[in-house]
């Protein structure tokens, strides 16, 4: 994690930097079907409004990881997400940009900044079983106020989220009626996670945010091999007018392809509640046929060896794109949980 931290044991300032650069790096990779990109915004969210947001979050993060070394987290997680969504929203004009993201991010930091140690001195699967163990702890700590606090950050926030006949966040009685059943964060997620992938994450041991991190530095490890960099200098180049990139960006590449095998692994809560299990059937189907393809383009052992084969393929995910786009169709809970992966993965090592 340690990238030339100007003091001595500035562990929460790393841990800042790595979750606001996390957010840059998920909302700028491209192609990313149905998502703000830096090629693309929505009517009235921006590329801007998310980047204003990441910024707007280092305060937030740094102090969840200060919690995080002294392991006082109980009772904080909530009121950390909510003032998170306040630093959010106060710093740009689109709303809602980064809801789910900080709800991952602020146990995931608290959880670094109990393995501040680990995280730079370990190995990264090391640090990676030293902070799931922690992250898993600090929600299972969760207290009352937590969930309290959690239900008025998405007041503030106006997230959409699925009705509910039992403590619907726009119930104005369900506060009152998590006080008197003593509900803390933790027992509210895990009613939640039946149906919310966000929720199945904090309360399950973050399963999805680990698992694409490892894929994220096994697949940046092994994009170090020279051939590669220059294949994808030459179609970076070839692509430079639709990419508006010259070089090679390997990192936006390793983040498309996380982001389209989550999507091609799973139906994306957010298309499911806003569009129905027909067309999040249809998204995750569509992507496990791009992904298919895009395997082939992933091996270094015969990377990009036919530049027709791959323009035709990424031509093939911009109009998968645009169609996601065009009908407003966005994963927005794939793109919260790539986003908490490149976190992890940073974290434990992951230079751009």
């Amino acid at each position: 994690m340690r990238h030339g931290a100007a003091r001595h044991h500035a562990y929460e300032d790393d841990i800042a930097r790595c979750g606001v650069l996390a957010l840059l790096l998920e909302v700028s990779a491209y192609p990313k079907p149905g998502n703000v990109s830096r090629m693309h915004d929505f009517p009235d969210t921006k590329y801007e409004h998310f980047m204003a947001s990441a910024v707007a979050l280092f305060p937030v993060f740094r102090y969840a990881a200060l919690i995080g070394v002294t392991g006082k987290t109980g009772g904080n997680i909530g009121r950390l997400v909510r003032e998170g969504v306040e630093e959010s929203m106060r710093w740009q004009s689109g709303g809602n940009t980064h809801f789910g993201s900080i709800l991952l991010f602020i146990p995931l930091a608290m959880a670094a900044g109990k393995s501040h140690e680990q995280l730079h001195d370990g190995s990264y699967t090391a640090m990676m079983m030293e902070m799931r163990e922690h992250a898993i702890e600090i929600m299972r700590e969760s207290t009352v106020e937590d969930a309290v606090q959690l239900y008025n950050a998405f007041q503030k926030a106006n997230v959409r989220v699925q009705h509910v006949d039992d403590l619907d966040v726009r119930d104005p009685d369900a506060v009152n009626e998590i006080l008197r059943r003593g509900l803390t964060l933790h027992d509210i997620l895990s009613i939640s996670a039946s149906y919310d992938t966000i929720s199945a994450e904090l309360v399950g041991g973050f399963p999805r945010s680990f698992k694409y991190a490892d894929l994220i530095l096994e697949m940046s490890s092994t994009c170090t091999d020279t051939r590669m960099q220059c294949n994808l200098t030459e179609i970076a180049r070839h692509n430079a007018r639709r990419r508006h990139i010259s070089g090679k960006h390997i990192i936006s590449d390793v983040i498309s392809y996380a982001y389209i095998h989550l999507l091609a692994s799973e139906e994306d809560t957010f298309v499911r509640m806003k569009f129905g299990a027909e067309k999040s059937r249809y998204v995750r189907e569509r992507a496990a046929e791009l992904l298919e393809k895009l395997n082939g383009f992933f091996d270094c052992e015969n990377v990009y060896d036919n530049h027709n084969d791959y323009n035709n393929y990424y031509n093939e995910i911009e109009k998968y794109d645009d169609e996601l786009i065009t009908h407003g169709i966005n994963p927005g809970t794939s793109a919260d949980i790539i986003a908490a992966a490149i976190f992890i993965a940073l974290l434990c090592g992951l230079k751009i």
